[in-house]
């Protein structure tokens, strides 16, 4: 261990201890235990090779589980059932008939390949599971690295987070639809519109909160009986900007869902998640984390991102990110002192004003404990420059 993560984690010890001297949680703002309760929150990194027919169990250092861990003593599984298709279960997380779950999905250390969600979420009284799909540069299911993010309850930050679904109708429905699945921890409702073959505007509730914001997308395939298995898509933010509605401000966010082998634009299931002021998760006790939003850069050379672009904090110390382009679609991020956490990062990427598919190929920690993240962005195999999203996670206790 080095010497900045030992007194980072001895400071984080303290001030977690003066923190529940007061009734506070570390890295939150006055959140109650009740509202600590009432977000149920995990993230798994998948090796992806894990034996074919049958149940591992993760270790700590590659899950995180706000509910701690399951009978087993893990805070998550994966079911490997056949290639490119897996089920992560989470312990203890379920909310059944609660329709406010968000989950996400990416590859991760493969460039080629591309993950989705398939079809709902299996919830039991004992746990989630969030079934998983992946696909080569060809379409061809394979076995890869991925992470999965799942969460309920909105947000016990000082940030918020929204969230939702699009409904089993995604391909036929016309005019302003509302999520049957979606949580905000700002009330009011998320709508979306349909406008044309994997084109879709979605109006969710302004966040005016200080604080970067952020956004994932994840393709979501239906499944029977809803229609036929999709196979390799991806989604990105397209386009966002801020409009006044009947309700109020709104930020209305434009996705595009595309075929990841040949580009073409096709239908799809979409998992939106928009979050200011916090991470996806929209839980911070017990997480290091950074979320940040790229600007398109196409000029070799470092950006260093801004207050409004990026956040970066991990046992309460704040960092500068900065993001350097290599060659066109090709990106490092460097996020200071996250090389102090406890666990493996969950890392994803969604581009942010073009249809790519952008994926996290790699990260290391320097010698000065920054993570060090690579990021490929393509479109139909062609590397592509666009902006993109960014969020990690990893445990700090």
């Amino acid at each position: 261990m080095s010497f900045q993560r030992s007194i980072a984690r001895r400071v984080g010890a303290a001030a977690a201890a003066v923190c529940s001297l007061s009734g506070l949680a570390l890295g939150a703002s006055a959140s109650p235990a009740s509202a600590l309760d009432t977000v149920k929150a995990g993230f798994a990194v998948v090796g992806g090779n894990e034996p074919i027919g049958s149940f591992v169990d993760m270790s700590s250092t590659a899950a995180y589980n706000s509910a701690g861990v399951g009978p087993a003593g893990a805070p998550a599984s994966v079911y490997h059932v056949k290639t490119g298709y897996y089920e992560v279960r989470f312990p203890g997380l379920a909310t059944p008939k609660a329709q406010t779950e968000a989950v996400g999905v990416h590859a991760r250390a493969n460039g080629d390949a591309n993950c989705m969600v398939e079809y709902d979420l299996t919830t039991y009284s004992s746990y989630v599971g969030i079934p998983v799909t992946c696909f080569d540069s060809n379409g061809q299911y394979v076995d890869t690295p991925f992470t999965v993010t799942y969460t309920s309850g909105g947000s016990d930050t000082s940030g918020n987070v929204v969230s939702a679904l699009t409904n089993h109708d995604f391909a036929t429905a016309s005019g302003q639809q509302t999520a049957l699945r979606q949580q905000s921890s700002v009330g009011g409702s998320v709508t979306y519109n349909r406008s044309g073959t994997g084109a879709y505007s979605f109006d969710l509730p302004y966040l005016s909160n200080p604080g970067a914001e952020t956004f994932t997308a994840t393709a979501v395939t239906p499944g029977s009986p809803y229609g036929p298995q999709l196979r390799d898509v991806t989604c990105g933010i397209s386009n966002k900007t801020t409009v006044n509605t009947s309700t109020g401000p709104t930020r209305r966010v434009f996705v595009s869902c595309t075929d990841a082998v040949t580009g073409q634009p096709t239908d799809s299931r979409v998992s939106l998640t928009y979050a200011r002021g916090s991470n996806v998760l929209g839980r911070n006790f017990s997480l290091g984390e950074a979320y940040l939003a790229t600007p398109k850069m196409t000029n070799i050379g470092w950006t260093t991102l801004t207050d409004t672009q990026a956040h970066d904090k991990i046992y309460g110390v704040p960092g500068t990110v900065t993001v350097q382009r290599m060659a066109p679609g090709t990106y490092t991020v460097d996020l200071p002192h996250q090389g102090w956490g406890s666990s493996q990062p969950s890392i994803m990427a969604t581009p942010d004003g073009s249809t790519a598919n952008c994926s996290v190929v790699g990260s290391y920690i320097t010698k000065s404990d920054t993570q060090h993240v690579t990021v490929l962005c393509r479109n139909a195999g062609t590397y592509t420059d666009t902006g993109f999203n960014l969020q990690f996670l990893t445990k700090s206790n």
